[in-house]
C-alpha cells in the first residue's frame, strides 16, 4: 500500500491517503494478505493429511477443519488478527518438519531452517513456541538413542577387559 501511495505521488498523482499504516489502503493490504496466508496455511495442512490419507480425504478434511473451526471468522471476516498468519507459520514449519524428518536424521542446514522457521512462527504469536515441542521431543529421543548406542560400545568394551582382569 505504501509503495503504491509513494509511485503514485512521484507520477504527479494526488494520492488523498495518509501513511500513517491505518488508512483504508493499508488495512486492505494487511486483510488481502492475511487471506493469502490463509489459503497457503491451509494448502499446507492438505500437504500434511495428503502425506497419509490420500488427496480426496485430506481436501475434504481441510475444508471441513476451516469452516468447522474459528479459522474461517480470523480469515475472512477479521482477517487483521494474527490468526491466519499464525496457521501458515504453524504449518509451514510443521510440513517442514514432517518432509526433512528422515531414519539418518536432518543436516546441520535442515536443523537451521527449521530453528529459523520456529523463529518465524513465534514471531507472529509467542504461543505458538508450543510447536517446537515436536522437534525438540525428536532431538532427545535421538541424543537419548545415541547416548545409549555409546554405552553399549563402551560396555561391550568393558566387559571383556574387566573379565580379563
Amino acid at each position: 500500500a505504501d509503495l503504491a501511495r509513494q509511485v503514485a505521488e512521484t507520477q504527479g498523482l494526488q494520492a488523498d491517503v495518509a501513511a500513517d499504516g491505518w488508512s483504508q489502503p493499508y488495512i486492505a493490504a494487511v486483510c488481502f494478505t492475511s487471506y493469502i496466508f490463509a489459503c497457503i496455511g491451509l494448502l499446507l495442512c492438505w500437504s500434511i493429511a495428503r502425506r497419509y490419507f490420500g488427496s480426496r480425504l485430506s481436501a475434504v478434511a481441510t475444508l471441513l477443519a476451516w469452516l468447522a473451526t474459528p479459522l474461517i471468522f480470523y480469515s475472512v471476516i477479521a482477517p487483521p488478527w494474527s490468526h491466519a498468519t499464525s496457521l501458515m507459520t504453524v504449518t509451514l514449519f510443521i510440513w517442514y518438519w514432517l518432509r526433512t524428518r528422515r531414519q539418518e536424521g536432518r543436516s546441520l542446514r535442515e536443523w537451521v531452517a527449521l530453528g529459523l522457521l520456529g523463529g518465524l512462527m513465534m514471531l507472529v504469536r509467542e504461543q505458538d513456541v508450543l510447536f517446537l515441542a515436536l522437534p525438540g521431543i525428536e532431538a532427545l529421543v535421538a541424543v537419548f538413542d545415541w547416548w545409549r548406542s555409546r554405552s553399549r560400545v563402551w560396555l561391550s568394551r568393558a566387559i571383556p577387559m574387566i573379565g580379563s582382569t
